[in-house]
């Protein structure tokens, strides 16, 4: 009976601060110009959907991370919750591509359009080439792109789905390296085809960048990334 009561208040506080963060996000941006102010409001979203929610966030190995370098940072899926656990281990502005469909929830979509969040329709080619296209653009002003190279959440949210090339491809074009990211334990704060928030402790482990090189291939990218992520992963929370 508590279990459940603590889903429905963790249901309410995803709820209310989706919106009301996000509308005051969209509405000091748009009216006032302060994308700098809607990030921080978008941190403490993010802040809000895990330390309210009985979420606890360890971060480890951020000294390899260089935030006054671009990169494509590229992380495991397992839940919805990824995105804002890395958020709230970085605690910086992180600009990441996202499905076409998070464009129309109400409120999460705009205010991820506000601060230049990148959209990608997977359905339409030549859409999802200018968005690659924008990421490098972002990516080339120094400013670090979240990936999800799998492209969806895992079944199981353990096993590895296929890599995407896109983000390699993008890594490659721009120059820039790559930063491997695993994350442990969102499967069982929010499972997939479930809307039950459950608290969980979540761990983020940096890997060793991946350095991009003219002489190594997409494929070569995809590799190396991956066989960090396991070896993040294998090193367990």
């Amino acid at each position: 009976m508590l279990l459940r009561l603590r889903y429905i208040v963790n249901f309410c506080i995803v709820i209310s601060s989706t919106v009301v963060i996000g509308a005051a996000a969209i509405l000091v941006a748009r009216l006032f110009g302060r994308v700098d102010l809607a990030w921080r409001l978008v941190l403490c979203w993010a802040g809000s959907l895990t330390r309210l929610c009985g979420v606890t966030v360890r971060a480890v190995g951020l000294e390899q991370v260089k935030t006054d370098e671009p990169a494509v940072w590229m992380t495991n899926h397992r839940s919805h919750y990824d995105t804002p656990c890395i958020m709230e281990a970085v605690r910086m502005p992180l600009h990441f591509i996202a499905k076409q469909e998070l464009r129309k929830i109400p409120f999460l979509g705009g205010a991820m359009e506000v601060i230049g969040m990148i959209f990608l329709d997977r359905r339409n080619p030549e859409a999802a080439r200018r968005s690659l296209q924008a990421a490098a653009q972002t990516v080339c002003a120094g400013k670090p792109v979240l990936m999800f190279p799998e492209g969806t959440r895992s079944a199981d949210g353990v096993t590895f789905q296929p890599f995407k090339k896109g983000g390699f491809h993008l890594a490659k074009e721009a120059g820039v390296p790559i930063q491997p990211i695993a994350v442990l334990g969102t499967e069982r704060v929010l499972p997939k085809y479930s809307l039950s928030v459950r608290p969980h402790p979540v761990t983020i482990r940096f890997g060793r960048r991946i350095a991009v090189t003219p002489e190594k291939t997409v494929e070569q990218l995809l590799d190396e990334t991956r066989a960090e992520m396991e070896r993040l992963i294998a090193l367990g929370p």
